[in-house]
């Protein structure tokens, strides 16, 4: 014979709302297997669970009412076999309450913000999306302050061309894409921003993955796509350099030794380029240093020269030699529109710019990723 449910128990039970009674279906399923209630209460909760719609109420109140009205049986009148059913259903009302418990924490889960600030956090996904900006981080919510501060970081990175912390560290990616996750506000644009951030960072977190070259040439298309023309140019313009700097450091042990024992990288980079359009501008390379603090030719420099040489005229055996006059033009391009946009050269539109910038990415992802013509 099952144990008696108590009255006060029945009156929680009678007053649930939807969501707690398909908690207690559960309970009752696995209650119903071990015979813990006698056959007349087994009827009632059926009928209460299963027969009957739901009336509502609040899930704190219910959930007050289990703290305070508590299921009591004396125990020392029961024999051992009434003790364990009893210590059955005391587990199992344990379980209701602890999902009870959860509902309510989930419940309040829900962001509680005003207006204001609603249109405030609007307002930053929505240019964050389109320019990658932080336009106000000062915001009270907690959440919605911390969602900021990781878009805050990405945009400074961006802005700063060091995409190294996207690939040496996605933690700022996953970190951020949880955060909104997390959110949860009940508003169109706020949601409809979510998704498409989401997928904005999904697509960094994607490019980050991708080979040196490729990324970049990946990233300045976002940056171009975001309208930010001068970071994607200076961008172009660095890889530029990075792409003849490393493919030279692969010509030989010796020269890779003293260019990673070069003390100025930048400057490096930059006569990189530079040495690159004389050679293959120039009749006379007689006096031509790869190397900057170098004031004639010295071993190293011939054998760059030399091996740049080998390189175009195997290319031009394969009717492809053009692509090295094809990027002088792209490096001397560069730089042009790269000293325009830094000096805010008036002469140039916005569209026309974006346009040459886009037609010079291309360009150089053909020569250095597809063709890869310094490749030996």
């Amino acid at each position: 014979m099952g144990i008696k449910l108590d009255d006060k128990l029945k009156k929680y039970v009678k007053d649930s709302t939807e969501t707690e009674k398909k908690v207690v279906v559960n309970v009752m399923n696995e209650a119903d297997e071990s015979q813990i209630f006698d056959e007349e209460d087994n009827q009632f909760l059926e009928d209460m669970f299963l027969n009957q719609k739901p009336k509502p109420k609040k899930i704190d109140e219910v959930t007050e009412n289990i703290r305070t009205e508590k299921f009591i049986v004396e125990k020392s009148e029961l024999n051992d076999k009434i003790l364990n059913k009893l210590e059955n259903l005391e587990k199992y009302q344990k379980i209701i309450l602890d999902d009870i418990n959860s509902l309510i924490l989930d419940k309040k889960m829900e962001v509680e913000i005003s207006q204001s600030e609603i249109e405030k956090f609007i307002l930053n996904l929505e240019i964050f999306n389109k320019k990658l900006i932080i336009v106000d981080n000062d915001v009270e919510n907690p959440k919605l302050k911390e969602i900021i501060k990781h878009l805050e970081i990405i945009s400074e990175h961006f802005f700063t061309n060091s995409f190294y912390i996207f690939s040496k560290n996605n933690y700022i990616i996953q970190k951020t894409k949880i955060l909104l996750k997390e959110l949860n506000i009940k508003n169109y644009e706020i949601d409809y921003y979510l998704v498409t951030i989401k997928n904005l960072l999904e697509k960094i977190e994607n490019i980050s993955q991708m080979d040196e070259f490729e990324k970049n040439y990946n990233y300045s298309q976002l940056l171009l796509e975001k309208g930010l023309s001068l970071n994607a140019i200076t961008l172009l313009n660095e890889t530029i350099g990075i792409y003849i700097l490393e493919s030279i450091k692969h010509f030989s042990k010796n020269i890779q030794k003293e260019i990673e024992l070069f003390d100025d990288n930048y400057k490096l980079l930059s006569n990189s380029k530079e040495f690159f359009i004389k050679l293959f501008e120039s009749k006379d390379n007689s006096l031509l240093t790869f190397f900057p603090n170098h004031k004639i030719p010295k071993d190293n420099d011939k054998d760059i020269i030399r091996k740049l040489l080998k390189l175009k005229t195997t290319w031009k055996n394969k009717g492809d030699d053009q692509l090295f006059y094809k990027f002088v033009y792209l490096i001397k391009s560069i730089r042009q529109i790269r000293n325009s946009l830094a000096h805010a050269d008036m002469s140039f539109s916005f569209v026309d710019i974006k346009k040459e910038i886009e037609e010079l990415n291309k360009d150089f992802y053909y020569i250095a990723v597809v063709k890869n013509i310094l490749k030996r």
